[in-house]
C-alpha cells in the first residue's frame, strides 16, 4: 500500500519529502488510477466520463515490465505530473541564469472558507482563478510582487470536511523582504489562507518541480469516491501551471483538455492569463473584497 503520512502542507517543503514518488510508483499508481476511470466510466451516466476508454484499457493491459504504452497526457496521472514538473523545473533553472532569483519566495494561496464539494470544484476553481488574477494584478502594478511560476493543487479535504476538496496555489514569487508584510496583508484580506516563505528559495529546481509535478496527492487518488473521480476527469479545462513575469514568455504552457478520450481536436494554447504572466502597464487599480472568503456560489 502507498501511503502518505500527513504533515502540514502549508509549507510545500514538507509536502514534497512526502510525496516523492519512484518511477515504478508512478507506473503502478497510473495503473489504478485508470482502473478506477474504467470502473467509474462504466457506472455513471455523464457523456464525457463514459467516452472511448480504449486507450485506458490498453494501457492498463501493457505489460509492466515494458511500460511501453504511456497514460493519456493528464494530470490525473502521477507520471504526467512528473514530466510536466520536470520540463518546467529545468527550463525554469536554466532561464533563472539571466535574473535576480535572491527575493523568489514560495507562496501557498487558499481560497474561500468553505472547501467546495464535487459539484462545485469546477466553479470554486473559476472563482479562485479570477481572484488570483486579480489581486496579481494588483500587486505587480503596486511594484510589491511577481508571480514566476505558479500551480493549482486538488487535494481532499484532510479534516471532518470528507466529501470535499482543497484546492489552493502554490508558487515561486518574487517578494523583496521589506514587502512581505505588505503582501501577506493585502492578500490575507481575501483569501482563506496565506503563507509566504520568509527565507528566499535555494534550490530553485526542487521547489519548481515539487509546484508543478505535485498537483494531486497521486498515493490518494485510486481510493477518492466516484463522485470525486468523476470530478477530476470531467473538469473542463484547467490552466493548472502557470508561469509568468520574466519566465513567462520561455515556458511552454499547456491547457488541459477536458479530461476524455475523444477524438475531438486538442485545445489551441491560449495568451497566458494577464494578471499571472506578465507586468501591467498601467497602475492596476485595487480589486474589490466582492469574491473571497464567502463560500463560493454553484
Amino acid at each position: 500500500q502507498l501511503q502518505a503520512d500527513p504533515v502540514d502542507e502549508t509549507d510545500p517543503r514538507e509536502r514534497a519529502e512526502s510525496t516523492t514518488l519512484t518511477k515504478a510508483e508512478r507506473r503502478a499508481l497510473d495503473r489504478r488510477i485508470a482502473e478506477r476511470i474504467i470502473a467509474v466510466s462504466e457506472k455513471a451516466g455523464t457523456p464525457g466520463l463514459r467516452a472511448d476508454t480504449e486507450a485506458l484499457r490498453t494501457f492498463v493491459n501493457a505489460p509492466q515490465d515494458g511500460y511501453r504504452v504511456s497514460p493519456p497526457s493528464r494530470w490525473i496521472f502521477a507520471s504526467s505530473g512528473a514530466r510536466r514538473g520536470t520540463e518546467q523545473a529545468k527550463r525554469l533553472e536554466k532561464v533563472a541564469q539571466g535574473h535576480d532569483t535572491s527575493a523568489l519566495r514560495l507562496v501557498t494561496l487558499r481560497f474561500g472558507e468553505r472547501k467546495p464539494s464535487a459539484v462545485e470544484l469546477e466553479s470554486h476553481l473559476q472563482a479562485m482563478s479570477e481572484q488570483i488574477r486579480s489581486c496579481c494584478d494588483y500587486l505587480v502594478g503596486e511594484g510589491i510582487a511577481q508571480p514566476i511560476l505558479s500551480a493549482l493543487h486538488i487535494r481532499r479535504a484532510a479534516d471532518d470536511e470528507a466529501a470535499s476538496f482543497d484546492p489552493h496555489l502554490h508558487g515561486i514569487w518574487r517578494i523583496a523582504e521589506s514587502d512581505i508584510d505588505r503582501v501577506r496583508s493585502y492578500l490575507s484580506e481575501r483569501f482563506a489562507s496565506v503563507w509566504i516563505d520568509e527565507r528566499p528559495v535555494q534550490k530553485l529546481k526542487g521547489a519548481a518541480f515539487y509546484v508543478c509535478s505535485g498537483m494531486l496527492d497521486y498515493r490518494d487518488v485510486p481510493s477518492w469516491p466516484d463522485d470525486a473521480i468523476e470530478a477530476l476527469w470531467t473538469l473542463p479545462r484547467v490552466r493548472m501551471i502557470r508561469p509568468a513575469g520574466w519566465f513567462a514568455g520561455t515556458a511552454k504552457t499547456k491547457l488541459v483538455r477536458a479530461p476524455s478520450l475523444d477524438d475531438r481536436p486538442t485545445i489551441p494554447q491560449e495568451p497566458p492569463l494577464r494578471g499571472l504572466t506578465q507586468l501591467s502597464r498601467t497602475k492596476s487599480r485595487r480589486p474589490t473584497k466582492a469574491v473571497q472568503k464567502a463560500s463560493v456560489p454553484t
